[in-house]
């Protein structure tokens, strides 16, 4: 007799218990290991219950004492799990969950209820309640759908694992999550309040963000791991996103963030040439002088500099007189220079002292005008 053969013999004599009969044991907090029938089996070395295509409706059931449970196919309706320890190795794949929470009965401050190595994938879930749960282990929200669910106030510090691959997430709250370290590649986040969330050291690979609400405390790297592993073109996307979610609900200091990313990636991504060139300076340059104080500082030192040039090359008066190593008169000669006042008292004499006196004249109204923008766009953020 075959293996097969054999296992289905074996259920014929074993018929698995009702979903009543294992409802009924969930709420007597029955060990499960103890019902007859029951079928269990083993996932890397760990020996699962069967509870797969259960329905539940309407049960609040205290599972401190349960954990490696596949629900795989069930259909949660109302149901409320609670405990007191961490609950560990939950399996929801292909599952429908609704109105669904996960609640700690421990009364002490600040007490989570601890989540370990739960594994969705390709589930639908309406209005779950994740809200203040810490997560270890390894866990997994693969290819799912979530609409109105609470993830607010969630931790995944310390979690060593999460995948959220290709999950969709509709009318979500991550308010106050710290979603650090997870992967939220192919994600998208539709209406979702991410406001206090923290996305330090993640996936975002093609992410999309959609209607969402941030605020100035919803945080991502400054350089995203895209960026790091030198994924130039899945980074300068995410910039992309990440610059229009900041913009769309008006905190333009931290979209002008990504904006300058942005620029940065898309010259690292483009082949040598000029227009890598040009991208590469625009972004440097931007990245330096996006607040007043920058860009005047930068003048100043475009004066010195160029006051230490004509030190060294000569100035003259009108008449041809040279004045060599004069700094404090080519201090001056370079002010008013770069201010485009030209009051016509000193003049360059060498070949070499006109030409920098042109790129000096010619970058003093570019920082003028770089100073003027970022006046402007500090008082539209104040």
């Amino acid at each position: 007799m075959s293996d097969t053969q054999f296992s289905h013999r074996w259920q014929e004599r074993n018929p698995k218990p009702s979903d009543q009969k294992i409802i009924k044991a969930l709420r007597d907090n029955r060990n499960l290991s103890k019902m007859s029938g029951l079928n269990t089996y083993f996932l890397d070395g760990i020996k699962f219950f069967d509870l797969s295509g259960i329905t539940i409706d309407g049960e609040v059931l205290d599972v401190s004492h349960l954990s490696n449970i596949d629900l795989s196919h069930s259909r949660l309706i109302d149901v409320k799990f609670s405990s007191q320890s961490t609950l560990s190795n939950f399996r929801f794949e292909f599952a429908e969950l609704v109105n669904v929470s996960f609640k700690c009965t421990n009364q002490s401050i600040d007490t989570r209820l601890g989540l370990e190595n739960f594994f969705f994938k390709e589930a639908k879930i309406e209005r779950l309640d994740f809200s203040s749960i810490s997560f270890d282990g390894r866990n997994y929200f693969l290819d799912s759908k979530f609409y109105d669910a609470d993830f607010s106030n969630l931790s995944f510090k310390q979690s060593i694992f999460c995948d959220f691959s290709k999950s969709k997430y509709n009318g979500c709250s991550f308010s106050g999550a710290v979603l650090d370290g997870t992967i939220l590649c192919r994600c998208l986040f539709s209406d979702c309040d991410l406001r206090d969330t923290r996305f330090e050291e993640t996936n975002l690979s093609d992410i999309a963000f959609k209607n969402c609400i941030v605020n100035s405390k919803t945080t991502f790297d400054k350089k995203i791991i895209l960026e790091r592993n030198r994924s130039s073109e899945k980074a300068y996307e995410t910039y992309i996103q990440l610059k229009n979610l900041f913009r769309n609900t008006g905190h333009f200091l931290e979209s002008q963030k990504y904006y300058l990313r942005e620029v940065i990636t898309r010259g690292k991504k483009e082949k040598i040439g000029i227009k890598k060139i040009f991208l590469m300076a625009l972004g440097g340059g931007a990245k330096v002088c996006h607040k007043p104080w920058q860009v005047f500082v930068w003048s100043l030192t475009f004066v010195f500099f160029f006051a230490g040039i004509y030190s060294c090359v000569g100035i003259g008066n009108c008449e041809g007189y040279i004045l060599e190593k004069d700094f404090l008169k080519c201090l001056y000669f370079s002010a008013v220079t770069f201010t485009t006042l030209g009051y016509g008292d000193l003049t360059p004499i060498s070949g070499f002292g006109k030409f920098f006196a042109s790129i000096e004249a010619f970058l003093g109204p570019a920082f003028a005008a770089i100073f003027i923008s970022a006046l402007i766009k500090k008082s539209i953020q104040e």
